[in-house]
């Protein structure tokens, strides 16, 4: 049991959500509000601009978001690095470590894809030793396509933004 409870812990979520559907968040309170851990939590809905303007400001005790478009990793210096916190960032949850702001500043300074890669695994180690945040899940597509459907490239992130330049060839099989 937690002593220091005084009211539940908000999750908020944009609506209904393709990538935190209601009945997912839904089920993710059921598990922490049984009573035995101790801990209440109110699942609520926001329209999106409400919603995404707490969460720039930094309003709140958990929510629902997911990045996307993400395929460099400097988006840790956006994230995580203590120059970042709202309004003027996106450290929400004030996370500060020097050790991770350097090398996140070394790894946005240095060209040599190399280099950047041995400072970024150093740096995606502090994260995951010091966990300032914890994804509650990921959103995994799984392709599966006929040899008719050409010019489709899955992206690293998920999105599915080939599709614009997907053909479909004659099917001669």
């Amino acid at each position: 049991m937690i002593p220091f409870k005084k009211s539940p812990l908000i999750i908020g979520h944009r609506g209904a959500s393709a990538l935190a559907p209601e009945n997912t968040l839904a089920a993710f309170a059921r598990a922490f509000d049984d009573g035995a851990d101790g801990i209440e939590l109110d699942v609520r809905s926001y329209e999106w601009a409400a919603f995404y303007s707490d969460i720039k400001k930094g309003n709140f005790h958990l929510y629902s978001l997911a990045w996307v478009g993400v395929l460099d990793p400097d988006i840790l210096f956006q994230i995580f690095h203590s120059s970042n916190f709202p309004p003027a960032g996106d450290n929400r949850g004030h996370y500060s470590n020097p050790e991770l702001d350097r090398l996140l500043e070394q790894g946005r300074a240095i060209s040599s894809q190399q280099e950047r890669r041995q400072i970024y695994a150093r740096a995606q180690k502090i994260l995951a030793e010091d966990l300032p945040y914890v994804p509650l899940w990921w959103w995994k597509n799984v392709i599966v396509k006929k040899p008719t459907v050409q010019n489709f490239i899955p992206y690293p992130d998920g999105e599915m933004i080939s599709l614009k330049q997907t053909r479909w060839a004659s099917d001669t099989q």
